[in-house]
């Protein structure tokens, strides 16, 4: 019955690309909803874990359900055509990669002084929270956005023309802004692995960092922000944008001969 029922809805909305009913998505994200497409231990352990949230205690799973996945629908479905409907699903998607690639480098951050970077910008959500809680907060949701965009990847695939090339830009966008925030925080491990006790030295890094550094991550956030509006478009060119970071490249390279040279 599913299949024959998600096949009339494919063939009312997709075949014509035109825009999907309210009623015609949520009835094929209702088990999406219901269960987020994650390994039956993930599954399980989100049903185990617990996150306060508008003074409710509610489970991880049925965070994912309330306070993610279905405004995200919500979103697409508000949409008046097709193709603003495919280009909400993607920037929904696009718009929490960000949550992998904390966890990804908090994970790799050989210091505290590392670690800090990817704390830094929890803070300015929680500025109250220890750091233990920001690390609670940031596996919570590393685990509920990779839940939300498998299911809205499901969606994009089936109704709104996610292929191969269009994974690979995902792929590209992820993997940059990964980068930066590696970038970022390998500095502050060199810092910490070189001048852990000579505080004077450390501080040097950190006005080297703010000075040479940190415009060079500006300018590439922008050629990350710029990316996603290009792939959400459609207007993304994989020419342009190895140009442009060939030449951030060389910046890069650039200032790390730089701190090495200058490194005692």
């Amino acid at each position: 019955m599913g299949f024959l029922k998600n096949l009339w809805i494919i063939t009312k909305s997709a075949g014509g690309r035109r825009a999907l009913s309210r009623a015609d998505l949520f009835s094929y994200c209702e088990p999406l909803i219901k269960n987020p497409a994650a390994p039956p231990e993930l599954l399980e352990a989100m049903q185990e874990s617990f996150v306060r949230y508008s003074g409710d205690v509610i489970s991880l799973v049925e965070y994912y359900r309330r306070y993610h996945l279905t405004p995200a629908l919500d979103k697409i479905a508000n949409e008046p055509t097709w193709h603003r409907q495919r280009a909400t699903c993607l920037r929904e998607i696009l718009n929490e990669v960000h949550w992998s690639n904390w966890q990804y480098v908090m994970k790799r951050a050989e210091s505290e002084w590392g670690k800090e970077i990817i704390l830094g910008k929890l803070r300015t959500l929680w500025p109250n929270a220890t750091t233990e809680e920001l690390n609670q907060y940031l596996l919570q949701f590393y685990l509920v956005t990779l839940c939300t965009n498998a299911a809205l990847s499901t969606l994009a695939h089936t109704f709104y023309g996610l292929n191969k090339t269009k994974q690979l830009e995902i792929k590209l966008y992820e993997q940059y802004g990964r980068d930066i925030d590696l970038l970022d925080t390998s500095i502050m491990d060199l810092a910490f692995k070189h001048h852990a006790d000579d505080l004077d030295a450390a501080y040097g890094i950190a006005a080297w960092k703010d000075e040479k550094l940190n415009p060079v991550l500006q300018e590439m956030y922008r050629h990350l922000t710029s990316t996603k509006d290009q792939i959400i478009e459609d207007t993304f060119v994989v020419t342009n944008f190895k140009r442009i970071s060939d030449r951030l490249d060389s910046q890069k390279a650039a200032l790390a001969q730089d701190i090495l040279s200058a490194r005692p």
